[in-house]
């Protein structure tokens, strides 16, 4: 299991591209360069979409508890598997504290 602390930074992979669907239900991740891709719940997606955005995982655990209605202990630790999974899978990257932050 992952071991998280609120300091860690995670962000995008540079050729990951989020596409949503949301009025049928459908969302994706895909990797330009490779060509995988990774059907997602809207729960991923949105998780994602923030990490994209640059949240923080402090910010991010407290969004995601306020937004599906989660005690912070439980959001982090769904959290955390959603992380492991998207590290795994090279759709998020760790980014050191001293890299600067991209926009997407």
């Amino acid at each position: 299991m992952l071991e998280v602390d609120q300091s860690m930074d995670f962000a995008l992979s540079e050729d990951i591209l989020l596409k949503a669907f949301p009025e049928t239900g459908q969302y994706y991740s895909f990797d330009i360069k490779n060509g995988d891709h990774f059907n997602l719940n809207s729960t991923a997606h949105w998780v994602l979409d923030r990490i994209a955005h640059g949240d923080s995982l402090e910010l991010l655990t407290e969004s995601f508890a306020a937004e599906f209605g989660l005690k912070k202990e439980d959001a982090l630790k769904d959290l955390t598997e959603l992380i492991e999974s998207a590290l795994e899978n090279k759709i998020i990257i760790r980014r050191g504290n001293n890299e600067e932050k991209k926009s997407v």
